[in-house]
């Protein structure tokens, strides 16, 4: 009876995403999420990861890597002592994703996530799922096999707030170059070069989730300064064209 009294207790301290505002900052290829206490005016602190560690304020973030056209989840930690606003922050970031789609991390994906992706969003009926060409061999249970789009018509029921991100605008790298006629003097060595350079944002792509599977699973017992020390998941750079001789 006395367990039942504080699972109760526990249960209505908790908060819901009605408690809450979100503040949307959106550039070129970051997203963040950001979330204020309506009753403190204060960012909560976030409840801890899968390992049981602090994972700081409670946010979401969402990337673009390499030239993948679509959105992945970098990273997100619900309010501590709050209910149910992990699935809206889901649904919220599939809405800004619009047209390009949401993905799972490439680098790391959690149990509970795993569970959201696989359980919650599939089963939505507004949300449709559509397997990568680069991830045919991947698991059915593997989430980041897939990308995820919801319906334009939906609408977060949060209270959302949205901001300009600072920092980074359009640049000439974000806008296409005039076409320029065809020269087959020069255009044969571009064209092996663009072989080249596919091939190796292909690798680039898949690098950091193979990396992870490979050194990233076990147990981390690297301590440095009083600190675990985690591996870096990110591609060496490549050696030039040639290099190394015949």
């Amino acid at each position: 009876m006395i367990n039942y009294i504080k699972s109760w207790r526990l249960l209505r301290e908790q908060k819901s995403s009605q408690d809450y505002r979100f503040v949307v900052t959106k550039g070129v290829d970051e997203i963040k999420i950001h979330i204020i206490d309506k009753e403190t005016e204060d960012m909560p602190e976030g409840k801890p990861n899968q390992y049981g560690e602090r994972s700081g304020l409670a946010h979401m973030s969402l990337k673009k890597r390499g030239d993948n056209p679509f959105w992945e989840v970098a990273s997100v930690s619900s309010p501590l002592n709050s209910t149910g606003v992990g699935k809206e922050l889901y649904l919220l970031a599939l809405e800004l994703a619009s047209t390009s789609g949401l993905s799972p991390d490439s680098i790391d994906i959690s149990p509970m996530a795993r569970g959201i992706w696989n359980t919650y969003l599939k089963a939505h009926p507004q949300i449709e799922v559509k397997e990568k060409e680069t991830e045919t061999d991947a698991s059915e249970d593997d989430p980041y096999k897939y990308v995820f789009y919801i319906d334009a018509r939906f609408e977060s029921e949060l209270d959302v707030e949205y901001k300009r991100m600072e920092g980074r605008t359009a640049t000439g790298a974000d806008i296409e170059p005039e076409p320029v006629p065809y020269d087959p003097e020069t255009d044969v060595e571009d064209y092996l070069e663009d072989i080249y350079e596919d091939f190796q944002q292909d690798v680039k792509k898949k690098h950091s989730k193979l990396k992870f599977k490979m050194i990233g699973q076990g147990k981390n017992k690297y301590n440095v300064g009083g600190k675990l020390k985690k591996p870096s998941y990110k591609r060496s750079k490549s050696a030039p064209v040639s290099f190394g001789g015949s």
